[in-house]
C-alpha cells in the first residue's frame, strides 16, 4: 500500500517467489539424496571388501581386530556366517535389506559376494521367502573362513535339492556326499573323455 503496488503485482510477485523457493527446494532434496545414495554405496562397498577379507581369511591378527572393531564385530565373541541365494525373480532391488531384517536385531553385518548375499551375525537369520540359506557353525572371526566354507556347502547342496529356508549342513544328512560324488562323478567323465 505504501508503494501503492496494485494488488495483481503483488499476487504475481508472490507467485514467482514461491516458484523460486520450490525450484531451490527441489534442487536441494534432489542433491541430497544423491549423496545420500553415493554415501550408501560407498558404505556398502566398504561393508563388502571387508566381508570378503574376513571370510577368505586375508585378515590377520591386529588387522583383524581393528577391521572388525570398525564393523561393531567383538574379536573374542562367535558369529554364525550365512550365505543367502534368492530364486529367480525374488527379491531383486531388497534381499540385502530383507537379509538384515532377517536378523530380529540382532548385531552383524550384511553384504555381498560372488552374487549371493553374505550375513555374519550372533545367531543364523531366520528363513525368507523364496530364498536357501546355508549356515556354518558358529565360530570367533578368526575361524569364520572354516566356517563360511561349510556355510557355503550347506547353501550349495541345499540349493541343488531345491530346500528353502535356514540350513546347516548337519540338517543335510547324506546329500552332501551325493553332491560331492556327483561333482568327482563328473569330473571324472570330462577327463575321461578329453582322453579320448
Amino acid at each position: 500500500a505504501a508503494r501503492e503496488l496494485a494488488v495483481s503485482d503483488v499476487i504475481a510477485l508472490t507467485g514467482a517467489l514461491m516458484k523460486a523457493s520450490d525450484a531451490a527446494m527441489d534442487a536441494g532434496t534432489t542433491a541430497h539424496a544423491r549423496v545420500g545414495a553415493r554415501l550408501a554405496r560407498e558404505d556398502q562397498q566398504r561393508r563388502d571388501s571387508f566381508l570378503h577379507a574376513l571370510l577368505s581369511g586375508t585378515l590377520q591378527g591386529d588387522d583383524l581386530a581393528r577391521a572388525c572393531a570398525g564393523f561393531g564385530l567383538d574379536i573374542a565373541s562367535s558369529y554364525v556366517p550365512a550365505r543367502v541365494r534368492a530364486h529367480d525373480g525374488a527379491w531383486p532391488h531388497g534381499l540385502l535389506h530383507r537379509a538384515g531384517l532377517a536378523l530380529d536385531g540382532r548385531p552383524g553385518i550384511v553384504g555381498q559376494l560372488d552374487g549371493d548375499t553374505i550375513v555374519v551375525s550372533t545367531a543364523a537369520p531366520r528363513a525368507i521367502a523364496d530364498t536357501t540359506i546355508g549356515t556354518g557353525p558358529p565360530a570367533v572371526p578368526q575361524d569364520l573362513p572354516t566356517s563360511f566354507v561349510t556355510a557355503t556347502r550347506a547353501l550349495q547342496t541345499a540349493w541343488a535339492y531345491g530346500i528353502d529356508g535356514t540350513v546347516a549342513l548337519t540338517d543335510l544328512s547324506i546329500r552332501p556326499a551325493v553332491i560331492a560324488d556327483h561333482t568327482l562323478s563328473a569330473l571324472r567323465s570330462e577327463e575321461h573323455t578329453s582322453e579320448l
